[in-house]
């Protein structure tokens, strides 16, 4: 067989390849992947050379005359005749004759006998077969030297899926091989060795794109007793290629892939509800297959896994597992709620890899709840006349819907239910009913308590049905005399109301008149603020009318009488008053007064029509007003430039005017009243001169003598105020600190006695409760009468303390009736009353011993007032005498002038020990400090008299020390007044009586900071004078004085707001006031004392009034609730007639919509916050007085209810 060259070239090439390719792998250990790419180029190259070995022939075909050339070159001898014959034979078929014939005969003849093949070149095929031996010679040097290798090599081409390790004195096999594990799982990779068994291993490892990374592997013995190295790797997150290593062999490369483990990517649930519930499905898609539906419900759970699933169980803990139906990534399956638990979600995808940790998630079966009813209408307890009736409207909500409601009610021996017509909501599971509870049916007597609330049942029909109830309320059954009591009060304020809209209207009348366009515009402003007030009183009217419609009390011609007044008010307010306002923006100030005289005639002929004789309270309330304004206008003048005084002067002159008017109507309330206290105090009041001194202060203060104005100004605020404390507290009329002492001593004598009692009570109670036979009970029956006889002789000595007198009379009448029941042998019908009387006479004792305290801090303050108020009349004096002096110097010669300043200095300090003497004397430590603030000027007066200073300086101490004494005077009494009026109110534990028990504190802070302001004006005028704006040394000490008198106000009213902290409101009033001081301080401390800094001050001071005049009118309310008529019981108007007993239905329909169906808030009135937690601590029975106390207050506060 000849060999051509392409065949030889086609054998050294494969040669070459199979070599190349074994070194390769022997190189880099080729992967599959490789092994599988050498194979194919292997079979690749092979049957590339069979095709170059049987085409190339065809492809490189040689021509007759190329062949014959070869032969020619290899034969000279030829002599071209091979040439020729070809040639010519290749033109035979055209031209056939005997030349052509012989030339090819002897080319022929010639050609015999010559090996023509020899002359075919072989060059090429030589060195086709030198490139076949010295391809070959490198694989056949192989095989000669590891034919092991090479059969190895051809085994991995051949399989090269299979885990064949290259050859080597020492192979390795690695488990597990190519693997795919859930991600983060750990791998123990282990190698083995087979032929020679190294010392040492390592394994080499790449995760993801990162760099290798080698391990030592550790050496162990198989069970086979063959050695083996092994390691773990641990937390694998990321695709990972390895391979083992150790003497002169490695393992194949090994690929770790890494897949997720399925995880829940969404959750579409639908809920089918029970029947009764007519509820449509509902298909929620979420995160998470937390179910929470109603009992009874299904819930099919439609998971989304993040890959695709071989299988899914889900099982219900306590349940066999229920199998899913899977597709792809998708599991369902459907579960019954029937009670609380957990379903325990297990996900297998199509590797194997279970979900870790398998989610669990939560089953929570609502029960269908009770109903929530409130009764929205009436908002709280009610009280009514046995006439009355209430309108009730009551709001049920229920998870799925309300079936029914009714309505409870029981009074005393009876009750009953009575079904209401359902008002359905928007919602289905909201519904209202309203209907209307007669009272006269029910035979209700004033005493009587009738309780009811609403009841609603839902329509659940699986583990109901559910009735929910409302809040219980209470109707307390008053008498008819009472309720038209609480009108014809609430009327009298209307017509107050009234006439002091009337007299605002008279200024805008007057100040329409002659008014500019700007003027106008304010007074448009002021005239709306009026409509809105006309509005409030029109609202008022007809809430007294209501009060009385409820009540069953209005006649037609009543109601038609209110309803023409609302109407006319409604005209005035909504049409006549705004008209006047769009009149006086425009510009027409003419047209606008024209209405405003109308509206004024309106209003005073409304309250003429309405008004009665004013009473005590309307009187002392106008005169507490009227103190408050004149207070304010004194200490405006005291701080006012000189300039300012003319418009003092008309705030004056007004004042006089308002004043005047209270005079009038006080002179014919006492010619009215048959009250001898309201002659007293009117006859004081007149001998006061109050409005004389007004109209002369104002006319100083016209001519600019401010100084002497404002002693005239304090004169009348003090004389307004004691006619508001006389009005308020008759017993305190013309009162002296001996009586006052006097009182409080036979008071407290009065204490002892009532706690003595409350002893011999107990022991009465003792006896009643362990009373099993008559003649027990005829004993204890005996012992409770002497013990109300002796309490009956202590009462009469009570007048000073009204509320203890209140609680003994109290007490009396639980004795009387436990008596009673003890005469008739019911010793259980007398406990109650035994226990009863008990506690009040403990209350009675304590309310005696705090009256008896408060007299004595009525006769302490009035005291010191009138001691300090001589000091301040001879401060006065002095000051005076010394502008005297200080003009007379002049024409004195030295000896004279030291010899009156001397005189002068010594009769200051003489004024200075009493001072310090009657503030020793002060039990109050801001007191104290008030009466040191007027000593220390003083005592800088007294030097600078000693040193014939008798200038301005000394003259401006003089007289801020006067005024200071002035205030500290009114500051005393404040709390004289205070005192007397808790007295008067009783309750003692009250958050106002805490606030009042520091009201004289409260208003000396607020008199220092008056003067502090007073004096920082002064400092500011000085300077303002002056081209440098600066102070002399006098001066700075005098700011830095007031300076340190704000922080010691400030730390004050502190101090105030954290002792009446249970005034809630006052309180953090208090201290925002203190906190506003310290920008206060801080620019005075700066020598700051522009205008500012004033008005800050004059806030402040404003504030405290405030605060002083709600705690006197708290004061004032709760004296007058606590005034007893004189049997002992709450006064009331008498009525002719007595309640109609009625045969209506106790409870009837209510037509007409009802209120927005949300929850409302229900509160306990205007208690306190602190009373209204207490109200929720306990039951009537077996509790502190205080807590009984408590209630008596808050049915007092819904009495007061507008």
């Amino acid at each position: 067989m000849v060999l051509t060259a392409a065949t030889l070239y086609t054998l050294g090439s494969l040669a070459l390849l199979i070599w190349a390719l074994y070194r390769l792998d022997r190189a880099i250990v080729g992967t599959s992947a490789l092994r599988l790419a050498s194979q194919l180029l292997l079979a690749a190259a092979a049957l590339g050379g069979v095709g170059v070995i049987a085409l190339l022939p065809r492809l490189r075909h040689r021509t007759d005359t190329v062949l014959a050339g070869w032969a020619e070159a290899r034969f000279p001898a030829l002599n071209e005749r091979l040439l020729t014959a070809v040639e010519i034979g290749k033109a035979r078929a055209e031209d056939d004759s005997d030349l052509v014939d012989a030339v090819l005969r002897e080319a022929r003849a010639r050609t015999e006998g010559l090996d023509l093949a020899s002359a075919v070149p072989g060059g090429r095929r030589r060195r086709a077969g030198l490139y076949c031996m010295l391809g070959c010679a490198p694989l056949l040097l192989e095989a000669a030297l590891t034919p092991l290798g090479l059969v190895t090599w051809m085994s991995r081409i051949i399989h090269p899926y299979a885990d064949i390790p290259i050859w080597a004195a020492t192979r390795w096999r690695v488990a597990p091989g190519d693997r795919v594990i859930p991600r983060g799982a750990d791998v123990l990779v282990t190698a083995l060795p087979s032929g020679v068994v190294p010392t040492s291993a390592r394994l080499h490892t790449r995760s993801g794109t990162g760099a290798w990374r080698d391990l030592r592997l550790k050496r162990t013995t198989q069970s086979n007793g063959r050695p083996a190295y092994t390691t773990r790797l641990t937390r694998v997150f990321e695709d990972t290629l390895y391979y083992a290593a150790g003497g002169d062999g490695r393992s194949n490369q090994y690929r770790i892939r890494v897949e997720d483990r399925p995880v829940v990517r969404a959750v579409r649930i639908t809920l089918t509800y029970p029947d009764y519930m007519r509820k449509a499905p509902t298909t929620v898609d979420a995160s998470s297959a937390n179910v929470a539906a109603p009992a009874g419900s299904r819930a099919h759970i439609e998971f989304t896994a993040s890959k695709a699933l071989r299988r899914a169980i889900l099982q219900r803990v306590g349940h066999p597992p229920t199998p899913l139906a899977v597709t792809e990534e998708r599991a369902e399956g459907t579960v019954s709620l029937v009670d609380d638990g957990a379903l325990r979600l297990s996900l297998e995808d199509r590797y194997g890899f279970a979900a870790e940790p398998e989610p669990i998630y939560s089953v929570r079966v609502i029960r269908d709840r009770t109903p929530t009813v409130h009764i929205v209408e009436p908002a709280g307890d009610l009280e009514r006349a046995p006439t009355g009736v209430i309108d009730i409207e009551a709001h049920a909500t229920d998870d799925y819907g309300i079936g029914a409601m009714r309505l409870a009610h029981s009074r005393a021996g009876s009750s009953g239910r009575t079904p209401l017509s359902l008002i359905r909501g928007q919602q289905p599971g909201q519904a209202a009913a309203r209907a209307t509870l007669n009272l006269s049916a029910l035979k209700v007597v004033p005493g009587d308590t009738v309780t009811y609330y609403a009841e609603a049942e839902d329509e659940d029909t699986i583990s109901g049905p559910h009735t929910g109830r409302s809040t219980e309320r209470r109707v307390r059954i008053i008498s008819v005399s009472e309720v038209l009591e609480r009108a014809a009060q609430a009327r009298r304020e209307q017509v107050e109301r009234l006439r002091n809209l009337a007299g605002d209207e008279r200024k805008i009348e007057m100040a329409l008149r002659s008014a500019d366009r700007q003027t106008a515009a304010a007074q448009a402003d002021r005239q709306m603020e009026l409509a809105r007030e006309a509005e409030a009183v029109r609202q008022s009217v007809t809430r007294t009318a209501d009060m009385l419609r409820v009540n069953q009390l209005a006649s037609p011609q009543d109601r038609a009488a209110s309803d023409a007044l609302a109407d006319e008010l409604r005209n005035i307010a909504n049409r006549k008053m705004p008209e006047a306002a769009a009149a006086a923006r425009n510009g027409a100030t003419g047209r606008a007064s024209e209405i405003a005289t109308d509206v004024r005639r309106s209003l005073e002929r409304i309250a003429n029509r309405s008004s009665a004789p004013a009473s005590p309270n309307e009187l002392a309330r106008e005169a507490d007003t009227l103190a408050a304004e004149q207070r304010r206008l004194a200490d405006r003048s005291q701080a006012a430039p000189r300039g300012a005084a003319q418009d003092l002067a008309r705030a004056q002159a007004d004042l006089n005017e308002r004043t005047l008017a209270l005079a009038d109507r006080l002179s014919a309330a006492a010619d009215a009243a048959a009250d001898p206290s309201v002659k007293n105090a009117a006859r004081a009041f007149a001998g006061s001169n109050t409005p004389t001194a007004q109209a002369e202060a104002r006319r100083k203060l016209a001519e600019g003598n401010l100084t002497d104005a404002r002693t005239l100004q304090s004169r009348s605020a003090s004389a307004l105020e004691r006619l508001a404390s006389d009005l308020m507290d008759p017993s305190n009329a013309a009162s002296s600190p001996e009586g006052l002492d006097r009182a409080a001593d036979a008071v407290e004598r009065a204490a002892d006695a009532l706690q003595e009692l409350s002893n011999r009570q107990r022991a009465v109670q003792r006896t009643v409760e362990g009373a099993t036979d008559k003649p027990t009970a005829d004993k204890a029956a005996a012992e409770q009468r002497r013990v109300e006889g002796d309490l009956a002789r202590i009462i009469p000595e009570l007048a000073q303390a009204p509320g203890a007198q209140d609680s003994a009379r109290r007490a009396s009448r639980s004795m009387r009736s436990a008596a009673e029941s003890l005469g008739k042998g019911s010793a259980s019908d007398a406990r109650g009353p035994a226990r009863q009387a008990t506690r009040d006479l403990l209350q009675a004792a304590m309310e005696a011993r705090e009256a008896a305290r408060l007299l004595q801090t009525q006769a302490a303050a009035l005291e010191a007032r009138t001691a300090v108020e001589a000091v301040a009349r001879d401060q006065r004096a002095l000051a005076g005498r010394t502008g005297v002096e200080h003009k007379a110097s002049a024409g004195k010669d030295k000896a004279e002038a030291q010899k009156g300043a001397h005189q002068l200095a010594a009769a200051q300090d003489k004024l200075n020990e009493r001072l310090r003497g009657a503030t020793e004397e002060l039990s109050s430590n801001v007191m104290k400090w008030m009466g040191y603030q007027a000593l220390q000027r003083m005592s800088d007066a007294a030097h600078a008299l000693w040193r014939q200073d008798t200038g301005a300086a000394t003259q401006r101490a003089q007289a801020n020390s006067a005024r200071t004494l002035e205030r500290l005077a009114e500051a005393l009494g404040q709390a004289e007044r205070t005192a007397a009026l808790q007295r008067q109110a009783g309750e003692r534990d009250s958050p106002e009586h805490q606030l009042a028990n520091r009201a004289g504190e409260l208003r000396a802070l607020r008199e220092m900071q008056a003067q502090f302001h007073a004096e920082t004006s002064t400092l500011e005028t000085l300077r303002s004078g002056r081209a440098d704006r600066g102070l002399n040394d006098t001066e700075r000490q005098e700011l830095h004085r007031i300076a340190d008198g704000e922080r010691e106000i400030q730390n004050g009213l502190r101090n105030l707001a954290n002792d009446a902290r249970e005034a809630v409101s006052e309180s953090a009033r208090l201290n925002a006031i203190a906190e506003d001081i310290t920008p206060i301080e801080k620019g005075i401390r700066a020598s700051n004392t522009a205008s500012p800094i004033q008005r800050q001050q004059s806030a402040i001071v404003q504030g405290l009034d405030t605060i002083l005049s709600k705690n006197r009118e708290q004061l004032a309310a709760a004296a007058r609730r606590s005034t007893p008529s004189p049997n002992g019981s709450r006064r009331q108007i008498s009525r002719n007639g007595e309640p109609t007993r009625g045969t209506a239905p106790i409870v009837t329909a209510r037509p007409g919509p009802v209120r927005n169906l949300a929850a409302g808030a229900y509160r306990f009135g205007p208690l306190s916050l602190r009373e209204q937690q207490l109200m929720g601590q306990g039951k009537l029975d077996q509790v502190p007085i205080e807590y009984r106390d408590l209630v008596s207050r808050y049915y007092r506060a819904l009495s007061e209810r507008k």
